[in-house]
């Protein structure tokens, strides 16, 4: 039985900002939207800003991105230089299926990169994220980083 394509999740980052990321096309881009935050951790990206120049979503170790097709690597995020990239998040805390979720995990002080606290929601969506999604691309350097917080963790 094939597996359910995920369209939406959301994504807590370092500096303490929620983004609604969606498969979902505005003006030629998928939706990263800034839904809440702290704008002076975060002030590049107001509240309700959107990542731009990208058609499609890397999920990576600095953070969620935009970014194209690469005649030479295709869609292999982790072989594109980031100068390509089309905008760019801060660093991932954790990634959640829902916006409730998402909102939980804010209100926790200390937040870490990749916060063990949360690490089963992270890997939920990664898991929920299929290779052959046609936009979102994982890439395997957040992968490994996710496989070292675990070991950590043992």
């Amino acid at each position: 039985m094939p597996q359910k394509v995920l369209h939406e999740f959301f994504a807590v980052t370092v500096g303490r900002s929620i983004y609604e990321v969606s498969d979902r096309m505005l003006e030629g881009c998928p939706v990263v939207q800034k839904i809440t935050g702290d704008q002076v951790r975060s002030p590049y990206i107001i509240i309700g800003g959107l990542l731009q120049n990208g058609h499609l979503v890397g999920i990576t170790e600095f953070g969620i991105c935009l970014f194209d097709h690469h005649p030479k690597y295709g869609n292999e995020i982790d072989q594109i230089n980031s100068r390509y990239w089309g905008g760019t998040t801060s660093g991932i805390v954790a990634l959640f299926l829902t916006e409730s979720e998402a909102r939980h995990c804010l209100e926790v002080s200390d937040l870490n990169s990749f916060d063990a606290r949360f690490l089963e929601q992270t890997k939920g969506v990664l898991e929920a994220i299929s290779e052959e999604h046609p936009v979102f691309q994982v890439s395997d350097s957040l992968r490994f980083a996710i496989t070292m917080v675990t070991l950590k963790r043992i």
